[in-house]
């Protein structure tokens, strides 16, 4: 029979290989792909990947890890059982609705509060001009707590103009915090301009 773990604890995934170049590592449940672990992951003689196991399906498991240079090369773990336990939120980052000179509209969701609670404390987007994995500890717009999955809509001010911000949506609950992929977005110049529009030549045929 084989072992088994409790969601929201971390399992680490250790492989031995001598192939190099990178790995996928994949979740199947009765043969099928669940979700993806890592699509990409540096491939050393011994390697080893820490997973937060996620809100799941009560169910029996296995890993996959696959060569990216060679599908052919793969190897699949013994069977595992995951037992239902408190998980952080899952949250996912939305697309953008609106970027003017000095804000940015975007969409979000709020897709699980986690196993065993029903609301979390905090959730809004996170964003920074430098950190492309922006975390609480950057800026922050919080709309405060939920106990319901919804989509929610944020506003960030007071931006620079023509500047990059990486954003992602977030999430906490007594179990952690989550986040949702990192997206960019640039505001537009002073002028009302996108960053990519041309200026206009003068008479002269010439450009600012």
């Amino acid at each position: 029979e084989g072992k088994a773990y409790t969601m929201g604890d971390i399992l680490p995934i250790t492989w031995n290989s001598n192939i190099g170049g990178t790995v996928r590592i994949e979740l199947y449940r009765n043969g099928t792909i669940q979700q993806s672990i890592a699509p990409s992951v540096d491939n050393y003689n011994t390697s080893t990947l820490n997973w937060g196991i996620p809100s799941l399906s009560v169910d029996a498991y296995q890993i996959c890890i696959t060569s990216v240079q060679n599908p052919n090369v793969m190897k699949m773990s013994e069977i595992f059982y995951l037992n239902e336990g408190p998980t952080p939120p899952v949250v996912s980052t939305g697309v953008t609705t609106s970027i003017t000179s000095y804000s940015v509209k975007i969409l979000s969701n709020i897709d699980d509060l986690g196993k065993t609670f029903n609301y979390v404390s905090q959730y809004g987007v996170v964003y920074s001009e430098g950190n492309p994995n922006p975390t609480i500890s950057d800026n922050k717009i919080n709309h405060g707590s939920t106990n319901e999955t919804k989509h929610y809509l944020s506003e960030l001010t007071n931006l620079k103009p023509n500047t990059c911000y990486y954003i992602r949506a977030y999430a906490e609950n007594p179990k952690g915090i989550a986040y949702g992929t990192t997206i960019s977005a640039t505001t537009k110049t002073a002028d009302g301009k996108d960053p990519w529009q041309p200026t206009e030549p003068d008479e002269t045929g010439a450009v600012d």
